[in-house]
């Protein structure tokens, strides 16, 4: 199959390059910036690169036309504090970009789209399915949006949604819980603090997350998500289009300090009281119901938190990147 990624160079993106490749497939990185450093060495020979922009239409006709593409993963989007600093450039990139990619997957006959999308759509959660109850929240649960970047993948669904339903095309649509791997601080600053707690424990330094650790999430490890998205380039239609992607557990940053120390055994991390760990004051936080996920896609979580912590440290040996100490 030949698949073209637009964001395939990010955290999450070469990881699912690595599993794809193993899969003996074509993949083409389509970006505004090259940059490997991410990419383990072997798999940077084999991949083909293609600078451009999601915003340009008829660059991406002609890309997915010379390459003969398949399918596409579309990952690209701006992040989530950007987006909320500059409103119009986050809509654009994020919501007009991905019905750029849709027009263009539909002008050249792309097989299959594969959307990834986020917790952000559900927005502030609601009883029942937040703070204390935390019943499974349902990919047809509300939807409740509040900052720029929530806005922007929801846009991008529902255009997603209407391609289906006007031109009949093949989109399948990922919803990803909390997420952790390698690489986050290095491309997106000290904004998770699963990054900054495992990569201060690598350093021999102390984490303190003053508040949060009460709070229960759904917390999934990068590769995981690699493995869904991998799996929808590759499953025959399902009965539907959008897929939760977690663990489908309930966790708390005090479980996640407890699996990094279980790695590092004298990893110094204080985790205080409370909810949010976040510190968005908006309610995040739920556990998904991914029964769907398992029976239409064959998604089945592999790594507890411990194993990915340990995936996490392992892999950042092998592209060579050092951690980031965070204050």
């Amino acid at each position: 199959m030949n698949i073209l990624i637009t964001g395939g160079m990010g955290v999450l993106g070469s990881m699912v390059v690595e599993e794809l490749m193993e899969r003996d497939s074509s993949v083409v990185l389509y970006a505004r910036h090259q940059d490997h450093s991410l990419l383990p060495e072997d798999i940077i020979q084999r991949v083909r690169y293609v600078r451009g922009d999601v915003l340009d239409l008829p660059n991406l006709v002609h890309t997915l036309r010379e390459y003969n593409i398949n399918c596409i993963v579309h990952m690209a989007a701006l992040l989530i504090s950007e987006a909320q600093q500059n409103p119009y450039l986050g809509f654009k990139i994020n919501a007009e970009g991905t019905v750029n990619v849709l027009e263009a997957a539909r002008i050249a006959g792309v097989s299959r789209l594969v959307y990834t999308s986020s917790k952000s759509i559900y927005g502030a959660v609601p009883p029942p399915y937040c703070h204390p109850t935390y019943a499974p929240l349902p990919e047809d649960g509300p939807k409740n949006p509040i900052r720029v970047y929530d806005v922007t993948k929801l846009a991008g669904e529902h255009m997603a949604l209407n391609y289906v339903a006007n031109f009949n095309l093949d989109v399948i649509i990922l919803r990803f819980a909390s997420t952790f791997g390698p690489g986050k601080i290095l491309r997106h600053g000290p904004v998770s603090w699963h990054s900054r707690i495992i990569e201060n424990a690598m350093s021999g330094k102390a984490s303190n997350l003053p508040h949060g650790g009460d709070q229960q999430d759904d917390m999934i490890y990068h590769r995981d998500i690699a493995h869904a998205i991998v799996l929808s380039c590759y499953v025959d239609r399902p009965q539907h289009q959008v897929f939760n992607i977690g663990r489908g557990k309930a966790t708390t940053m005090r479980h996640f300090a407890e699996a990094v120390q279980q790695i590092i055994p004298n990893a110094n991390i204080q985790i205080g009281d409370g909810l949010d760990y976040y510190g968005s004051g908006i309610p995040y936080y739920s556990i998904y119901d991914i029964s769907r996920a398992r029976e239409e896609l064959g998604f089945q979580p592999k790594f507890t938190l411990a194993s990915g912590v340990q995936d996490y440290i392992d892999t950042m040996g092998r592209i060579g990147a050092e951690p980031t100490i965070t204050v």
